[in-house]
């Protein structure tokens, strides 16, 4: 028997030859080795955990992680009251933010930070002030969603101030402009929005919204009008009598209009594509055209 200590660790072994006895004290010297190492490296990852336990996670954040939680939070907490057109538009300003602070964690980004971003989309992405404030309101409200969640501890955006905006001055369109679009060879089913408009200033929107059993005729006046069922306001859900002048042609609608494309963004982009065939693509007017209280208004 032979007993080789090393601190607190102690082999015990036998051996008949001196040959044999070398060879199991080298292995038995090795095998130590090996299990110090084992030790070493336990011990090492033991202090590896325990100091990512330490940091402090929100010092990591990055926008690009930010952005993943923010519209995993919405689209799970939301469902479906949260528009296509509200995450193209988180994803227009996360994308900036990523291109602007690229790997900078959100928590050590300061205020003059973000005043360098609003003055990048003003001289680099030629961003109008009203702009402006869409991205730092959206910001702000990421930034307060992260803070809400411990993600990181402060929003350091909310001392930013607010752009001066211009006031557009929406005009109406004349009646000559008016009696252009009516007159005007568009394809059956914008002939037939335009009219609509036109003669109930109806929104795009309710005349796309349009079934056909939407078309109701009042039992006590024998007028017939548009029962709006769906309306982000209350009063919006109303009854839009029909014009005489585009009563017969109502009645021979098949509805929905437009009924092939899936959204309401893209109907309206085709909409706007065959007005802007008869006047110009101008900001500051508005459609339906407001002037529709110059038309006569008998039933």
């Amino acid at each position: 028997m032979y007993t080789l200590k090393f601190g607190d660790y102690e082999y015990i072994f036998e051996y008949d030859t001196e040959e044999e006895f070398q060879k199991r004290k080298q292995d038995t010297i090795e095998l130590h080795k090996e299990f110090l190492d084992l030790e070493k490296y336990r011990e090492v990852n033991r202090i590896v955990k325990k100091l990512e336990q330490k940091i402090i996670p929100e010092n990591r954040m990055r926008w690009a992680e930010l952005e993943g939680k923010f519209i995993a939070y919405k689209k799970e907490v939301s469902k479906k009251k949260v528009g296509q057109s509200s995450y193209k538009a988180w994803a227009s300003v996360f994308n900036k933010l990523k291109e602007f602070f690229n790997i900078t964690p959100v928590e050590q980004i300061e205020l003059e930070d973000y005043e360098d971003f609003v003055n990048t989309l003003i001289e680099e992405y030629e961003l109008k002030n009203k702009s402006v404030n869409g991205h730092i309101k959206y910001i702000n409200n990421f930034l307060d969603w992260a803070v809400s969640r411990k993600l990181i501890k402060e929003n350091n955006i909310t001392g930013i101030e607010k752009l001066p905006e211009e006031e557009y001055i929406r005009e109406n369109y004349t009646n000559k402009e008016i009696l252009e679009i009516l007159n005007h060879d568009f394809p059956q089913e914008f002939k037939d929005i335009f009219s609509i408009a036109t003669y109930t200033g109806m929104r795009v929107s309710e005349i796309c919204n349009l079934q056909q059993e939407d078309i109701i005729k009042d039992k006590d006046t024998d007028i017939y009008y548009f029962n709006i069922k769906k309306s982000k306001s209350k009063n919006g859900k109303r009854k839009v009598p029909i014009h005489k002048n585009i009563l017969d042609r109502v009645l021979e609608i098949d509805f929905p209009l437009l009924s092939d494309k899936s959204t309401m963004g893209a109907k309206q982009k085709v909409i706007l594509r065959q007005l802007y065939n008869v006047v110009d693509c101008r900001e500051a007017h508005t459609w339906p055209p407001r002037s529709v209280n110059t038309w006569p208004v008998d039933f």
